[in-house]
């Protein structure tokens, strides 16, 4: 069962009770990524999950690794473009002793000058390891591209100079603006008395307040499409063609998840029929989405040969346009429908996924959805309202293109696929 509670101080905390499991996972949820960043401070939100683990008033950063090992899960944290998350996962009996852990790290983490300088350089590491995965570049750089001017466009690592030239009083801003209790859901899912979790979480997170909070952009962002390309050596050129997609809380978006399951969403979909197995164009052939509180992107992602690209592009579309023209049929959708079904019922045996999902809707949307709802919302799904959804992301003209990899020398003229995403053509 889920429950929903204040805090003395305005946290809010959701508890999911799973009473057959001895495990228990824990969140803390901070609405705070590169989307609420100021160009010049971007990257900053994930510089200071980095420093929650380099010590606290309480704790050196050597003592949190040592009681993160000594509770037998790991704890960890990641931050995305719209929220910051530390987590773990332990037996029931430990709960309280990963709960002040937790609590010591994110309120009690002193930013020491020696320390930033020491995690910059760990910093500066990770985004070369980024840059050097060309298959992960190309997914970060379409974003940066189509919402360009937007913080919703920025990169969560941030460059190396916005980064570098960040100070701890920079550090100490930004934190007591977003660390705050508006902006902070605790989640928790697996096995636990209620009421003694509450008290302790009461004691630990319920007593802190600041009330001086970041203004944030609230405009959705502007749509900006284009071809880009970026040479990277290699065997492969990995191409992405993105179009605006639906945000989190759009009527369509469970049309769309099993649009993007139908078309592109395992081996039987119908680009990795169309594409890999009667053209053998690529191995890998598959299409997402990507939701956020403002926007949404729906992309198609191709590794090819770097003389195949122009081949595969033209034939993606053309599967579009035929798939468009056709629709989908009633067994297709039923299938899709029974397969988002099958692996939501899944999910929901892990506590890990229930705690992020809990977390993740009622820091962003203020709601719950219940089990219930979902599986109501995806089987209530007609053959309509999943056209609908293709007619508004299958919108070429919106197209923006990205290739990372090896670039064929330029041609006398354009490919159609490009001269569409530069806005050239409507053909």
């Amino acid at each position: 069962m889920v429950t929903v509670h204040p805090l003395s101080n305005g946290v809010w905390v959701v508890l999911d009770e799973m009473p057959a499991v001895r495990s228990v996972s824990f969140g803390v949820w901070v609405k705070n990524g590169s989307a609420w960043e100021s160009p010049k401070e971007n990257g900053i939100s994930h510089f200071l999950e980095h420093m929650m683990f380099q010590g606290t008033k309480l704790r050196t950063a050597k003592q949190i690794a040592e009681e993160s090992d000594d509770l037998g899960g790991q704890v960890n944290a990641y931050t995305t473009k719209e929220y910051t998350v530390f987590h773990t996962r332990v037996l029931d009996q430990q709960l309280s002793q990963a709960v002040d852990l937790l609590a010591d790290m994110v309120l009690g983490s002193v930013f020491e000058q020696s320390r930033i300088k020491k995690e910059f350089q760990v910093i500066s590491e990770e985004m070369k390891s980024a840059l050097s995965d060309a298959e992960g570049l190309v997914h970060e750089t379409i974003q940066e591209q189509v919402w360009q001017g937007s913080g919703l466009g920025q990169s969560i690592l941030g460059t190396a100079e916005t980064v570098g030239r960040l100070s701890q009083e920079d550090l100490q801003t930004y934190y007591q603006t977003h660390y705050i209790p508006k902006r902070m859901v605790l989640s928790l899912a697996g096995h636990f008395d209620r009421e003694t979790v509450l008290e302790q979480l009461e004691q630990a997170f319920g007593r802190f307040s600041r009330s001086k909070e970041v203004l944030e952009e609230t405009m959705t962002p502007l749509w900006h499409p284009g071809v880009k390309k970026i040479p990277f050596a290699g065997a492969q050129t990995h191409l992405l063609m993105a179009f605006p997609g639906v945000c989190r809380t759009h009527p369509l978006r469970y049309a769309a998840a099993v649009l993007a399951a139908a078309f592109g969403g395992g081996f039987g979909s119908i680009l990795f029929q169309k594409i890999r197995q009667e053209q053998g164009l690529t191995y890998s052939v598959y299409c997402y989405q990507a939701q956020y509180g403002r926007a949404g992107l729906f992309a198609i992602y191709a590794g090819v040969a770097p003389h195949q690209v122009e081949e595969t592009a033209e034939r993606i579309l053309q599967v579009m346009k035929e798939f468009r023209r056709t629709g989908l049929h009633g067994q297709l959708l039923e299938k899709t429908k029974r397969q988002l079904l099958t692996s939501y019922w899944m999910d929901q045996e892990s506590t890990v996924n229930r705690m992020n999902a809990n977390g993740c809707t009622l820091l962003l949307d203020q709601t719950i959805r219940s089990p219930e709802e979902m599986i109501a919302a995806i089987e209530h799904l007609t053959r309509d309202d999943v056209e609908e959804a293709m007619e508004l992301l299958f919108d070429r003209e919106k197209m923006a293109v990205c290739m990372v990899g090896p670039q064929k020398g330029e041609l006398e003229e354009k490919p159609r696929y490009e001269m569409m995403a530069a806005g050239e053509t409507n053909r």
